[in-house]
């Protein structure tokens, strides 16, 4: 039998769909055959629009929000975050709202400075996007408590 890989077969197709017929013959000489139609991507995806912390934020609230113009390779996080010059890679829990959009959000941390960019998205076919131009913000301290101060009555501490 005749075995090609898909990089193979993909690289001798022509841009966009491409039809494609597979013949079979067993040994009695019956003959099949199916066509499916392919197509052939080569066309970066790009960031139809992106939500991004910017200026100072409540640290509980730490989001961005990327939509592609069209289905991405779901993957892992995309984002890289430095916080006070110390590099923490992706704190994030990123995940995707459909194929073309994509939320990530930060653990909370108050009162830094923090710089992030992006890399490593791709769609389906492997392509990969442009990356956001990088950005900053700054964290202030927590809008709502997490642990509410209560009376314990204690005489001592």
């Amino acid at each position: 039998g005749i075995f090609a890989s898909a990089a193979v077969v993909s690289a001798n197709l022509a841009v966009g769909p491409n039809d494609v017929r597979l013949c079979v013959q067993n040994t009695a000489g019956l003959v099949s055959f199916t066509t499916r139609t392919i197509t052939r991507d080569v066309t970066a995806p790009t960031i139809s629009s992106i939500t991004t912390p910017s200026g100072t934020v409540d640290p509980n609230s730490i989001t961005f929000l990327l939509n592609f113009s069209e289905p991405m390779a779901p993957s892992g996080c995309p984002l890289n975050l430095t916080a006070q010059g110390t590099a923490l890679g992706c704190p994030a829990i990123a995940t995707w709202i459909t194929s073309q959009t994509l939320q990530l959000k930060v653990s909370p941390v108050e009162n830094a400075q923090f710089s992030w960019s992006m890399s490593g998205l791709a769609d389906l076919a492997g392509n990969l996007t442009a990356a956001p131009a990088p950005g900053n913000f700054q964290t202030g301290m927590q809008s709502k408590r997490r642990f509410p101060v209560t009376e314990t009555q204690q005489s001592l501490c």
